[in-house]
């Protein structure tokens, strides 16, 4: 078990650098004064009462946006940001994860948009950079017609830190800018220090960087995914393989090619291909839906030609964490099983060995470790964080001695600890957003209700000062890779409103009215309105609950789902803003009950593989549809345009809740 003592004071000797933060935090949410910062401070009754955090203060940008451990597990590198006279400015720090946790190096790069840092080698990192482009498209293919295409232009910077020069990968592939769009990180071979493989994007056809123009909606451009060995230090490359139309991804082993995935024209179907280590030739592995649940590939294994997939193999119920030979193309046996559960992830080495299987179990992360005695060292850091935060394992080094541990809670926004396994310490290296106190954001609460065999578990949220007030029912998928009791930007959004939030992971219906009713009674919010709000992959239950009980769930919420079509049927707007398109749910017995589908990315209302009935009902609208301007990028809160978008996004909810709650 782990010494608190120890943690404790690993924990007061190593401060994150907050240079813009007055008073310096723990990334758990502790204030650092040289005293036990775990005491509990009685609050003076004459104090004024803290007031919940403003939309501006809960979605300003992250101060750090990714962080990464050593291969060795000497040192973690993090790039973080900040805005100094607002403007934008990212930079890279380099930490000793042993006592006290040392700044080794740092660089600061302006105004870069930074979206993730990896280690090639223990004297060099990888960081992803990116830069919106308009993009002019010259020919048609397909079903896209000639026009204008938002897209993020990534390159990846290498940082030598001994000395050695540093680059921008592929420079000289990166002045081709009219064809060459995206660069992605293959693979970075432990057995050379100087070279990685390199995916590159390039157009068939010259893309004109001119703004203004439409497009149709598309799966992807016309173009060939290139894979390149590129040179670390001086920015060169040399061609390994060229894909072909459609190739979205490559997997790469000791520095060869092993998988490949294949995308077809109308962005529905994907294609896996195998090659064995040494083969010339690529076999097919299967076809189905883009991200098949039952066929996940994770990362290369240690053992050559295998590879870690989360794959349901012929015969069985469920999808399971196993190897795939590529040779073989065979499926071996299932790993680390846990009850009847399927994986949502696992933690792997860097060189490929499994640590654990990550399950979801009853809302929160749950390890199945290949050495049992990790248990308690998880145990214990949960223990210390007092149980209310979710900690999660992103990362160790091979010995799996030191680990990089993520934590966040319903009061905390997050922060990177490593542990030392050995010394049994922790040391904090960075948080998402310290400025964030706990003082001033809601806590969560486990509400509970048990039918039959089953037992249902929510986080509830409320309002600093506990008042009864409206309740919103966040729908959470069951597959999704977080806690019930991590921080959630939104309900500390909706509780700053006055209003109560439930998050749970999408019940059976009469689940999820009892889950509802206990809430209402522990809270003292009977005879309160309820509204029901759903994610991507909950939406269509978001409004499904209405129809099915307007008596208590009088309002729905839906984020744009991968298939907004079933939505739309019974689903009246009555106007569109930038974000969201709000109007009124045909009710069976009659009547409508008011609805809101909020789109992705704020004013980008593109998505992929709409249907023609959303792209219809936009165009008509004059906001979007067939000739919106489409920004295809992953969902996060990387970029400061992305978290602007994610602002405005819950401002209409905040906004069509609060229209709602006061009819």
């Amino acid at each position: 078990m782990i010494d608190r003592r120890i943690l404790l004071a690993g924990a007061v000797s190593a401060l994150p650098v907050l240079a813009h933060a007055q008073q310096q935090r723990q990334p758990g949410g502790n204030t650092v004064a040289g005293v036990d910062v775990t005491a509990k401070k009685a609050r003076d009754p004459n104090a004024p009462k803290p007031l919940p955090y403003t939309m501006d203060e809960l979605f300003r940008p992250a101060l750090t946006l990714d962080v990464s451990l050593s291969p060795d597990g000497s040192a973690t590198a993090a790039v973080v940001r900040a805005a100094p006279e607002g403007k934008p400015v990212t930079g890279l720090r380099i930490a000793s994860t042993d006592a006290g946790g040392a700044l080794l190096h740092q660089a600061r790069f302006g105004p870069l948009d930074t979206r993730w840092v990896t280690w090639a080698s223990s004297s060099r990192v990888l960081i992803g950079v990116a830069e919106p482009r308009s993009l002019t498209i010259t020919h048609t293919f397909s079903h896209m017609a000639d026009g204008v295409l938002e897209l993020d232009y990534r390159r990846i910077l290498s940082v030598g830190l001994d000395g050695s020069p540093s680059s921008i990968l592929m420079s000289k592939l990166a002045e081709d800018v009219k064809r060459s769009l995206d660069f992605q990180l293959v693979s970075a071979p432990a057995g050379d220090a100087d070279h990685a493989l390199i995916a590159a994007y390039r157009t068939l056809q010259p893309l004109k960087l001119l703004d203004g123009g439409q497009i149709s909606s598309i799966s992807h451009l016309p173009g060939e995914f290139t894979l390149y060995r590129a040179d670390l230090r001086t920015g060169q490359q040399e061609i390994v393989e060229k894909g072909v139309d459609g190739t979205l991804w490559w997997m790469a082993q000791d520095g060869h090619p092993i998988l490949r995935s294949d995308l077809d024209k109308k962005g529905e179907t994907e294609t896996i291909l195998a090659r064995a280590p040494g083969a010339k030739l690529w076999a097919k592995v299967r076809s189905g839906p883009l991200g098949d649940p039952d066929f996940r590939v994770l990362r290369p294994a240690n053992v050559p030609g295998k590879v870690w997939v989360i794959a349901k193999a012929p015969g069985e119920p469920r999808a399971a964490l196993r190897q795939f030979d590529v040779a073989a193309r065979a499926l071996g046996p299932a790993q680390l099983p846990h009850d009847d559960g399927v994986p949502i992830g696992a933690v792997i080495d860097p060189a490929g060995g499994l640590v654990a299987a990550e399950y979801a179990r009853a809302g929160k992360s749950d390890y199945v470790f290949t050495d049992p005695s990790l248990s308690a060292h998880v145990d214990g850091l949960r223990a210390f964080f007092d149980y209310d935060a979710a900690v999660r394992l992103v990362g160790c080094d091979p010995a799996q001695k030191r680990f990089l541990v993520l934590v966040s809670g319903p009061q905390d926004p997050g922060g990177w600890y490593a542990y030392d396994r050995q010394a049994k310490r922790i040391e904090p290296v960075t948080g998402r957003q310290p400025w964030l106190l706990p003082d001033r954001l809601s806590r969560g609460d486990l509400v509970q209700v048990r039918l039959g065999d089953t037992v249902v578990d929510g986080c509830m949220t409320g309002p600093l000062d506990g008042a009864p007030g409206p309740l919103i029912v966040r729908l959470q998928a069951k597959g999704e890779p977080r806690d019930l009791f991590d921080y959630d930007r939104d309900a500390q959004a909706m509780a700053a409103n006055g209003w109560w939030c439930l998050r749970c992971l999408d019940p059976a219906p009469e689940a999820l009215d009892a889950l509802v009713a206990h809430a209402q009674a522990v809270s003292a919010l009977q005879g309160r309105r309820v509204a029901v709000m759903g994610g991507v992959d909950t939406s269509e239950n978001a409004y499904a609950h209405v129809r099915r009980k307007p008596d208590l769930y009088s309002a729905a919420v839906a984020m744009t789902p991968r298939d907004v079509d079933p939505l739309l049927v019974g689903f009246h707007y009555d106007g569109l803003d930038k974000v969201a398109g709000h109007g009124g749910l045909d009710l069976p017995m009659g009547g409508t009950a008011p609805a809101l589908l909020v789109y992705p990315f704020g004013d980008r209302v593109g998505a992929f593989n709409r249907g023609e009935r959303m792209e219809s009902i936009l165009d008509k609208e004059g906001i979007g549809g067939l000739g919106a301007v489409q920004r295809l990028r992953a969902e996060g809160d990387h970029s400061w345009a992305e978290q602007a978008s994610q602002q405005a996004r819950m401002q209409a909810v905040v906004d069509f809740l609060g229209g709602v709650f006061k009819a």
